[in-house]
């Protein structure tokens, strides 16, 4: 395995995504899946904690000179992830009952050294969602 610093860009992502997903998992959220993907859209993770669906979209950026990761998320983008939450729940019929959330996560730095922002309900749907 090569060093993170030597990392492709998509190896990097899925690196990336991975050092995500086991903070979140620190954080107490339960592992659903990653890289959710159907025509309307593609999902990074998916976790879950109580009764909560949480949908999250990774953004890296090693250097915030021109902006910053969160920035990068533009409505257009939310609504293809809000449409491929719409599929993953209708296809999972035993999420069907639990609450929604958006969850972003920033990451900055270099791989060797990553930062993370996690953001909470960093974008809402609007109900009803069906």
């Amino acid at each position: 395995m090569p060093m993170p610093g030597d990392l492709n860009s998509s190896h990097k992502g899925r690196y990336i995504e991975e050092q995500v997903s086991l903070y979140l998992q620190r954080q107490g959220l339960r592992f659903i899946e990653k890289n959710f993907a159907c025509k309307q859209g593609e999902i990074d993770l998916i976790f879950q904690t109580a009764d909560i669906l949480v949908f999250v979209e990774v953004r890296y950026r090693a250097k915030t000179n021109f902006c910053h990761p969160i920035e990068t998320i533009r409505y257009s983008k939310q609504k293809k992830v809000i449409s491929a939450a719409k599929v993953f729940v209708h296809w999972r019929k035993w999420a069907q009952p639990l609450t929604l959330r958006f969850d972003v996560v920033s990451v900055t730095g270099p791989t060797d050294c990553l930062q993370f922002e996690w953001i909470p309900d960093a974008f809402q749907v609007q109900y009803p969602f069906y």
